[in-house]
């Protein structure tokens, strides 16, 4: 397993299922390293945030050939998995680093598919990525 990411993960199931991942510029610039390079797993801050029922404990990288994204949760194991082709592993990391760089704390990416998304598959689990303010939680190791 890779180093921790510092980047925190929930999810919630109803009114439909959703995972959040917070994390500061830092937090988000190594999450897209992680999810832009070689399949690995690496566990994630497991505190709680707000309005998410249960934290996943790790996140999971699979490289596939000619393959869209897929991201699913294993709610039983705590993962979240994004499996998928590399390059479109990497304009998911590209858009992170977008987020990083241009946003200021707060603002958050939804990444979710819809008819016709080019690099979703249609049976991902929804993901909102959002930028925190440093000062207002200090990500741990659990």
């Amino acid at each position: 397993m890779n180093e921790p990411l510092r980047v925190a993960a929930a999810y919630v199931d109803s009114p439909s299922p959703e995972v959040c991942v917070l994390g500061t510029r830092e937090g988000i610039f190594q999450l897209a390293e992680f999810i832009g390079g070689a399949a690995a797993t690496a566990a994630v801050s497991t505190r709680s945030i707000a309005n998410y029922c249960a934290s996943i404990a790790a996140f999971h990288v699979r490289v596939l050939t000619d393959q869209n994204v897929r991201v699913s949760l294993d709610r039983s194991a705590g993962v979240l998995e994004l499996a998928g082709d590399e390059s479109v592993l990497n304009l998911v990391a590209d858009n992170l680093r977008e987020l990083a760089h241009r946003n200021t704390p707060g603002d958050h990416w939804h990444m979710e598919h819809v008819p016709g998304h080019f690099f979703l598959a249609p049976d991902s689990t929804p993901i909102v990525f959002e930028l925190e303010d440093p000062l207002d939680g200090e990500l741990s190791d659990g």
